[in-house]
């Protein structure tokens, strides 16, 4: 710390040293990121600083360079799915230091801590609209319903899609379906085609990280940590207590503390890596269940705006940092961002820019408390004012992008990991609907305003001369949905901060909601591209197609593919032949045949004669191998696929846990999964 005793040491020449608290960073810029990505950095901390490679994003793409050495930041975006079952759970909490995982159970459907003559239990599970969970049992002991009752549970529990193998949930829907109004008691067992569930309560065999209560519980974090003792995995709330019944816990005491705790899954699930919360999503715990390729040749290196070196010699302000053990402030550290910000506006040059700046960030507003940790630190609120500055006379738009993409208004304006309604429910069958405020505010706030105006910025009304609506109700829920799967770059060092809440956000594809959504003229977005089945055949060798470029990296970042496809020695590979027209433009070799690659690549013309190389007899590019260690995506123009199409075909993975899917064969990514009978070899027009 920065009040501490001096610390010195002496060298073999004799040579005394004092030991600076002052963090030195590297220069890391969009123009000149770290030549290494910060491996060294890495390689000298004995692992305990993080790679420090900037994710590629749309600020930095064209100027990320290829190292020979370097690190790349690992991906918390693994798509790698694990079963939460008592090994995973265990490896958790060895993994991620401090934090305690567990089961959950002695959850019951009626309080057994309340003794009165009517204690306090569940709805019965026949309510509309009601989420119950049952568990299978082994003994049954059917319980006496009426056959209404028996046979709407029945087909809900016999007809469920959920994948369990221990717990099922099964929402009871508001119409179509009735139970017997006689049936009151919420505690049921039935046997369903030869299986036997027993309802338990909603929370039963859930999955939660209660580290939280470990600091907060009356009784002291024992009650807590416990249960982890000798691999432990299990938590079980004393509704029931073992030794004393007067320190039996009231189910009302979880209902009300339950949101405190973060929610991982049910017991049973898988689970992607990628839906970890943040806090066990760390990078130990990603590497080892994924681990990342250790090939360091053919790394992109890439920087970010403003991540300079700092100077210690350099006389005056000095910015200090904070961190999760330790803090080179002496005083408030959030007097930083005003320091900064004074010193900026007083001295600077361009004034004027920094008046626009300023007008700008009283507009896209994001509070300092809305964000976790946010009186703490600095560069990420000079990183997101330097949007303003950086822009001051450019684009609205670019603007509107930058600041969109940024984690600080995500967590602002709640859109933070918002998912989608199709992605909760198939994951966690639990009903809900994607966050609207962002949706809301970048249209009443940042753009558009509540009501309609005519081009000389009077009130638009109509016909009985009342203003007119900018948008409804509507487009709000219609574009909070295209605001879902948003999330935070994956740790590095350099900057500031225990999560990284600098780099532009990341988009989960798989939380995206994937159906239409509409404008507020009546349309839908995406009606001025074309449609996808339109597209002309082998467009990725036509003229203007676009490459661009991926390191060593055999796997695409605009699309999805899944980790192992990296490094199973099965996965056949289009690699471009020496003759190749493509590969001549892409390689770009110099008059010693050496490889000159560039970002990305743009085809000047068509190219109509493959020879001995592959190109020309493939459907659909996804990844092309120019050289070793050197791989380029295609980049397919933007259109659009209808949500629903004729002639639907059925295509089921060979080797997956995931259900069949509907695919439409008008596509060229999905014509060679559509063959006709007796028939082991596609056909486009099959």
């Amino acid at each position: 710390e920065i009040a501490d005793e001096p610390i010195f040491g002496q060298v073999s020449d004799g040579t005394w040293l004092i030991f600076d608290s002052r963090l030195e960073v590297g220069k890391n810029t969009i123009s000149s990121p770290l030549s290494d990505g910060g491996k060294g950095a890495q390689v000298a901390s004995g692992g305990a600083s993080y790679c420090s490679n900037v994710p590629r994003n749309f600020l930095n793409e064209d100027k990320c360079q290829l190292s020979t050495n370097a690190c790349r930041t690992t991906s918390s975006s693994s798509a790698i799915e694990v079963i939460l079952d008592n090994t995973t759970i265990s490896d958790l909490n060895h993994l991620v230091t401090g934090r305690f995982v567990y089961t959950l159970k002695g959850l019951y459907v009626v309080d057994q801590a309340d003794n009165s003559q009517f204690p306090t239990k569940l709805e019965h599970p026949c309510t509309p609209e009601l989420r119950s969970r049952w568990i299978l049992k082994e003994n049954c002991n059917p319980t006496p319903i009426y056959s209404g009752t028996n046979s709407s549970l029945q087909e809900l529990l016999g007809n469920s899609g959920d994948r369990n193998p221990y717990v099922r949930d099964i929402y009871f829907p508001e119409d179509g379906m009735s139970c017997n109004s006689t049936d009151k008691d919420p505690e049921i067992e039935i046997e369903v085609k030869g299986q036997c569930w027993w309802r338990v309560h909603g929370d039963f065999m859930s999955v939660y990280d209660m580290t939280y209560w470990v600091d907060k519980h009356m009784g002291g974090a024992e009650k807590i940590t416990k249960w982890s003792q000798n691999n432990g995995t299990t938590l079980i709330f004393p509704n029931i207590h073992p030794t004393n019944l007067k320190q039996s816990h009231p189910m009302s005491r979880w209902e009300i503390n339950k949101q405190k705790f973060t929610y991982i899954g049910r017991f049973g699930d898988f689970l992607r890596i990628q839906d970890l919360p943040n806090e066990l999503r760390t990078e130990n715990v990603t590497n080892f269940f994924d681990p990342p390729d250790e090939s360091d040749m053919g790394v992109l290196i890439c920087g970010s705006y403003g991540e300079v070196a700092n100077n210690k010699k350099q006389d005056g302000f000095v910015f200090d940092t904070s961190g999760d053990d330790f803090s080179t402030a002496f005083y408030n550290p959030g007097d930083d961002k005003m320091n900064v910000w004074y010193m900026i506006a007083l001295t600077a040059n361009d004034q004027l820019r920094q008046r626009i700046a300023w007008a700008l960030s009283q507009i896209l507003v994001v509070v300092t408390n809305a964000v976790n940790d946010g009186t703490s630190y600095t560069e990420w609120f000079l990183a997101y004012y330097d949007i303003f500055v950086r822009n001051a006379f450019g684009n609205y738009r670019d603007i509107l992008r930058e600041i969109s993409h940024s984690p600080l208004m995500a967590e602002n304006l709640s859109f933070l990991q918002s998912r989608s309604a199709g992605y909760l429910w198939e994951r966690y069958t639990v009903k809900t609907q994607a966050d609207e405020n962002f949706a809301r505010e970048i249209m009443q706030l940042f753009t558009m305003g509540i009501n309609k105006l005519n081009m000389d910025g009077t009130l638009a009304l109509n016909d009985q001369g009342e203003a007119m609506l900018a948008y409804t109700n509507e487009d709000i829920e219609s574009f909070a949905r295209a605001w879902t799967g948003f999330d935070l770059q994956p740790r590095r060092s350099n900057i500031e901060g225990r999560d990284n809440r600098l780099d532009p956000m990341r988009i989960e594809a798989i939380w995206r909601d994937r159906f239409p959504k509409t404008d507020t003229i009546g349309g839908y977005i995406g009606d001025k591209y074309q449609k996808c089945q339109d597209l002309p055949l082998k467009a990725f060798l036509k003229q203007g197609a676009t490459y661009r470029f991926l390191g060593n990296s055999p796997l695409p970042e605009l699309m999805s593919d899944p980790s192992e496809f990296a490094t199973v020695e099965t996965i056949k590979r289009v690699r471009l032949a020496q003759s190749s027209s493509l590969r001549s433009l892409l390689c770009n070799a110099d008059s010693n045949d050496n490889c000159n690659f560039q970002n990305t690549v743009t085809l000047p013309s068509s190219i109509n004669i493959c020879g001995d190389s592959p190109e020309c007899d493939v459907g659909m590019i996804r990844v092309v191998q120019v050289a070793n260690n050197a791989y380029y995506e295609y980049v397919q123009e933007p259109c659009v696929n209808y949500a629903f199409y004729p002639n639907a075909k059925t295509i089921v993975p060979k080797y997956s846990r995931d259900p069949a899917m509907c695919a439409n064969p008008a596509l060229p990514d999905a014509a060679e999964a559509c063959c006709q009978t007796f028939k082991t070899r596609a056909d486009r027009n099959s």
